[in-house]
């Protein structure tokens, strides 16, 4: 054989591995059946051709007795959680020590490394969108040619990394009028003055306490 096309679905898991409470999951988690589930079901009409409903009870998903291709659930040999150690061992690399991960985002002596290395500075945080009551953030590098390098990112980890860098986070006009979440009481319109007047004068230094309070809590565990 000279060649193999590997197409990967990434973390589209369909079940845990037995070490998952070691890496803060639960035995429950299973992201193809709990996805089918929530929406009602997947129409995916080649995925059921090679024999994806075979697998497991997939909302949407029948079993296919004619599957056109082999199909069965793989169990990972490497320790770690991250993408990377997944892709690895498909080529056949396996790990014995689990990459590091930063759950709470990269911390200061990265980013200060990165910025070293690179020559980009992190100049600002945008959250700049929102669609059905989902957020988008964008980062925003700048290096001294005043060339800018722009990031998609979740607001959570954008906000962390501003904070470590002391770097500013805005918001858009979009995310301030249409970023309450839909319930009753947010159809208060005093209640959504109240939200507005948060978001436009809550401070970086605000969440670092914040982050500050957590850790101090972690380490109490």
């Amino acid at each position: 054989m000279k060649r193999v096309i590997v197409i990967v679905i990434d973390s589209m898991g369909i079940g845990a591995m037995p070490d998952c409470r070691e890496y803060g999951d639960i035995p429950e988690c299973n992201t193809v059946c709990n996805v089918a589930k929530a929406h009602g079901g997947l129409h995916a009409p080649n995925l059921f051709k090679l024999g994806l409903g075979n697998l497991a009870d997939i909302c949407g998903i029948d079993k296919n007795p004619n599957a056109v291709a082999q199909y069965g659930i793989m169990s990972e040999t490497s320790k770690g959680k991250d993408t990377t150690t997944g892709h690895w061992e498909m080529m056949n690399i396996i790990l014995d020590k689990p990459f590091k991960v930063y759950p709470n985002g990269f911390p200061k002596e990265i980013i200060d490394e990165f910025i070293e290395k690179t020559g980009f500075k992190l100049s600002k945080v945008e959250i700049n969108d929102v669609e059905k009551e989902t957020y988008y953030a964008t980062i925003f590098l700048k290096n001294n040619n005043e060339e800018m390098l722009e990031i998609d990112s979740r607001p959570s980890d954008a906000i962390a990394i501003a904070i470590r860098a002391e770097a500013p986070i805005y918001v858009s006009a979009k995310v301030l009028s249409n970023g309450s979440v839909s319930t009753d009481s947010a159809k208060d319109a005093q209640e959504a003055e109240e939200f507005k007047d948060f978001i436009q004068n809550i401070k970086p230094s605000d969440f670092a306490k914040l982050m500050k309070d957590s850790d101090h809590h972690e380490s109490d565990q």
